[in-house]
């Protein structure tokens, strides 16, 4: 139907949490290895490869943008995925939280809307086609989140720590210079501000 239609670019939303797998270095760059270690993280790759495909047989431009772990208003917690949003609610409910890993788990959150501009930004034709990591630039590990979950929301948190899942990297930070390079993109909204707003939307 894009084909058809005459669409120019599309940009398409992947996951550098999920396609990357097991990282072999940090920060993790767009050329590292892909080994996903779920069902969602290959589907990811594969639809990659699509868009790659529709490119060489019929010019269909695109965009690919692997976001880390993106966080913010209107996030669904029904499933317990999103660590920000399953603390936040935690805060308000009082349902204990697991930590798949213990506190030392480490991940690249970054805010919602930061993702939004990297879309908009990635649209635009001057854009070079390829894959980009979206992040947040810096690791916070789920006990320096839940740390500052507890100080924002002044309530104490219960926590139950479990073995980690065999689908789950210990770590995820991505290397984020090639969208700064490229076009211009960069987080501007910090942990402690994102926090901030998503806490106003829950409460």
């Amino acid at each position: 139907e894009c084909v058809k239609s005459s669409v120019r670019r599309i940009v398409f939303l992947s996951s550098g949490g999920a396609v990357y797998g097991h990282a072999t270095e940090l920060p993790i760059t767009e050329e590292h290895p892909t080994h996903p270690l779920s069902i969602y993280g290959v589907t990811k790759l594969a639809v990659e490869s699509y868009l790659d495909f529709y490119w060489r047989q019929y010019n269909l431009d695109y965009v690919i943008l692997r976001p880390s772990v993106p966080y913010g208003e209107s996030q669904s917690t029904n499933r317990g995925q999103g660590a920000v949003g399953v603390f936040l609610r935690s805060a308000i409910t009082g349902e204990p939280i697991t930590l798949w890993g213990g506190r030392g788990v480490s991940r690249d959150f970054f805010y919602v809307g930061d993702l939004a501009k990297a879309c908009l930004a990635a649209a635009n034709e001057s854009v070079e086609r390829g894959a980009y990591n979206i992040g947040g630039g810096r690791a916070i590990t789920l006990g320096q989140l839940i740390d500052l979950v507890e100080e924002l929301t002044n309530t104490k948190l219960s926590v139950i720590s479990s073995p980690p899942r065999n689908f789950d990297p210990p770590s995820i930070l991505l290397d984020i210079t090639k969208a700064r390079r490229c076009f211009g993109w960069k987080p501007e909204v910090g942990i402690a501000a994102g926090i901030e707003r998503t806490w106003a939307w829950f409460k």
